[in-house]
C-alpha cells in the first residue's frame, strides 16, 4: 500500500514554488516569507474572478449555543453567506466531570446507553469550551467517557463544560429582516423555527453580521450553522485553508511561480501567468458545477 501523501501546507508550497520559478533551493527565508504574500494575493484574485459566486469548498461550518430570552447572535468574522442554520436539541445534558479536545467523561448521573450515544453530535453548551461539537464515536457506560471523532478544535477546556446530547435537529426557515416588524409578537419565546438574517448589503447578497432567530429561544439550544466563508478573510494557517492547499495545490504553486518569474523580470513569466489564469478559470468551473449539484441534490431530497 503506497503511504499518503503529506498534507500540504504554506512553507510546502512557497518552496515548491520558488524552485519551479528559477531557485532550485527553493528559496532564502526573506524570499519564502514574501511569497506567503503572494498565496495571500491569489485568494484575492479567486475570490474577484468567483464574483460572489459560491464555490462548494468555501462552505464551512460553526457551532453556537443559544441563551434562554436571546434572540440575536453575531456570524463568524469570515461568514460571506449564510447557507443554512439549524437547532440542535437533546434529551440528555449535564455537567462534564472532564473535558479534553478527544474525550469527555460525561456526568456520574449520566444514565445514556452505548447505542443511544453512538454516532450523535455532542455539543458543549458552557464554559471555556462551549461552542465545541464533535461526533461520539465510542462510549464507555463505566467510565462515561464518550471518545470523539474528529478532536474537538478548542484547545482549552475548563474539565467541567456543560453539554447536550444532540438527539434532534430542526433546520430553521429564513425570512427577510422586513418581516419581523409584521410579527404579532417578535418577542415571544419557544423553539426558533425561522431566522433573519441581519444587515443585507444588497438584495442580491446575504452578507449578514448577525442574525435574529424568531421564536425566541425558551432554553438552551445547540446552533449549527452552514455557511460560505469569505476567502480573503480566512487565515493562511487554518483547518479550513489545510483543506484548500490540498484541494487546490498546483493553483497555489502556479501563483508562486508566475510572480517570482515576474519580479525577476523573467519574459516567462507571461506565459506562467497565462496559465495561473486559466488555471483559476478552470478551478471556478468545477467548484461551481459541484455547488449546483449540491444545491440541485438540497432541493431533490427536500
Amino acid at each position: 500500500m503506497s503511504p499518503i501523501p503529506t498534507q500540504p501546507t504554506i512553507s510546502t508550497i512557497v518552496q515548491e514554488g520558488l524552485k519551479r520559478g528559477g531557485y532550485p533551493s527553493g528559496g532564502s527565508s526573506a524570499q519564502q516569507t514574501q511569497a506567503q504574500d503572494w498565496v495571500e494575493q491569489t485568494k484575492w484574485d479567486i475570490w474577484t474572478k468567483l464574483n460572489g459566486r459560491k464555490a462548494e469548498s468555501l462552505m464551512t461550518v460553526a457551532y453556537g449555543v443559544t441563551a434562554d430570552g436571546v434572540s440575536r447572535y453575531a456570524l463568524p468574522a469570515d461568514c460571506e453567506d449564510i447557507y443554512s442554520i439549524t437547532i440542535l436539541d437533546a434529551l440528555h445534558t449535564g455537567t462534564a466531570q472532564a473535558v479534553t479536545a478527544s474525550q469527555v467523561t460525561l456526568a456520574a448521573a449520566e444514565d445514556v446507553s452505548e447505542d443511544f450515544i453512538q454516532g450523535k453530535l455532542l455539543l458543549l453548551t458552557s464554559g471555556t469550551g462551549i461552542g465545541n461539537c464533535s461526533q461520539v464515536s465510542a462510549y464507555n457506560t463505566t467510565t462515561k467517557v464518550a471518545t470523539l471523532t474528529p478532536n474537538f478544535n478548542g484547545a482549552s477546556f475548563a474539565g467541567t463544560e456543560g453539554y447536550m446530547i444532540v438527539d434532534s435537529q430542526y433546520k430553521l426557515q429564513e425570512k427577510m429582516i422586513s418581516i419581523r416588524d409584521n410579527e404579532e409578537d417578535y418577542s415571544s419565546k419557544d423553539r426558533p423555527t425561522y431566522y433573519f438574517p441581519i444587515g443585507q448589503a444588497n438584495a442580491d447578497s446575504d452578507e449578514t453580521g448577525e442574525f435574529e432567530l424568531f421564536q425566541v429561544p425558551d432554553d438552551v439550544y445547540g446552533i449549527q450553522l452552514r455557511y460560505y466563508v469569505n476567502l480573503p478573510m480566512v487565515d493562511l494557517t487554518g483547518n479550513l485553508m489545510k483543506t484548500l492547499y490540498r484541494r487546490w495545490y498546483n493553483l497555489w504553486v502556479q501563483g508562486v511561480i508566475w510572480r517570482s518569474l515576474q519580479q525577476d523580470k523573467d519574459t516567462q513569466y507571461s506565459t506562467e501567468f497565462e496559465i495561473y489564469q486559466k488555471m483559476i478559470a478552470d478551478m471556478i468551473g468545477v467548484e461551481l458545477y459541484e455547488s449546483s449539484l449540491m444545491n440541485l441534490q438540497a432541493k431533490v431530497t427536500a
